[in-house]
């Protein structure tokens, strides 16, 4: 969590609060919206999804959830996330799009 919190500490970027024991971080952004990413195991408990995480090489996981828009703002930060953490976000979906990997949006 704390490489969360730092990729997230960024001049003109949200305020970073981490709630450790609920294995959370909350990012507040000054136009009230807001993100938290919680912390889960690495196991979406279906054959498929877990061969999409091996296939990604995906070894921490969280559940993102944004509010209450996510706006083109939000998804330049996300991507801008992905690129310091050399992460991946994607969409709680059966193809799991939308999906933002490093360098995909300028």
């Amino acid at each position: 969590m704390q490489d969360l919190k730092a990729a997230f500490a960024v001049p003109g970027g949200p305020d970073v609060e981490v709630w450790r024991e609920l294995g959370v971080v909350e990012l507040s952004f000054p136009d009230g919206t807001f993100m938290d990413f919680q912390l889960v195991p690495c196991d979406l408990e279906d054959e498929a999804s877990n061969a999409f995480l091996a296939e990604h090489q995906i070894k921490t996981l969280y559940w993102v959830t944004v509010g209450p828009v996510c706006d083109d703002g939000q998804l330049d930060f996300l991507q801008s996330a992905a690129n310091r953490l050399g992460a991946m976000f994607c969409g709680d979906t059966v193809n799991f799009l939308p999906m933002l990997k490093p360098t995909d949006r300028a």
